[in-house]
């Protein structure tokens, strides 16, 4: 062999060697260069899904913080509406009342109620009072149930009322009282009206 072709077999060598050795330091570079990208791409799709979970979560509690609000802008009208249906109720009411105590039937009525709390006191002392408004009733009634009636300062819409003293009791059959609980324990019940405790 020359020493010419000494020196090309050398350079060939040396030439591939060099090739061999950029073609391994181009592949561990490209393969580094390709772990960079998954682990880019890993923190890149963590960092999406946390963006995602967290917005998600602001869009559902803004969510829930608009209905509960429109959910008491509706009770309120609600309870609005109701508080107005039960007033026009309640004045119908009034209207039915002023037309029975018209009536013989209201006449009736106060005479039981005069009896029967007469039959409770018994022999003890008691005071039964007649609503302003019947105080041309009184006359009648005392001579029909042979009662002694008081007329009340205080207005109770009808119906009687009676006090024993001597046993702190009260007998309230006030007509006042009797709409003043079915008021207070009015309520609607899914579509139907109840006033009963």
């Amino acid at each position: 062999m020359t020493t010419e072709e000494k020196l090309q077999y050398f350079m060939d060598s040396a030439i591939e060697d060099a090739h061999r050795q950029q073609q391994e330091a181009l592949n561990e570079y490209q393969a580094a260069l390709e772990q960079i990208f998954e682990e880019h791409k890993e923190a890149t799709l963590k960092k999406a899904e946390l963006e995602l979970k967290y917005e998600s979560e602001q869009i559902r509690m803004e969510g829930n913080k608009k209905f509960a609000k429109e959910h008491l802008h509706i009770r309120r009208k609600l309870m609005k509406k109701g508080n107005e249906l039960i007033d026009q109720i309640f004045e119908e009411v009034d209207a039915i009342l002023a037309d029975y105590k018209q009536t013989d039937g209201y006449i009736a009525l106060l005479k039981k109620q005069i009896s029967d709390a007469v039959a409770f006191a018994g022999s003890a002392e008691m005071i039964v009072y007649l609503d302003p408004e019947d105080a041309d009733k009184k006359p009648m009634l005392e001579q029909e149930t042979h009662a002694v009636l008081t007329i009340s300062d205080t207005p109770f819409g009808g119906g009687t009322r009676a006090v024993i003293p001597s046993r702190n009791i009260l007998i309230d059959h006030s007509f006042e009282s009797k709409r003043n609980d079915a008021r207070a324990n009015f309520h609607f019940n899914g579509g139907a009206i109840y006033a009963g405790k």
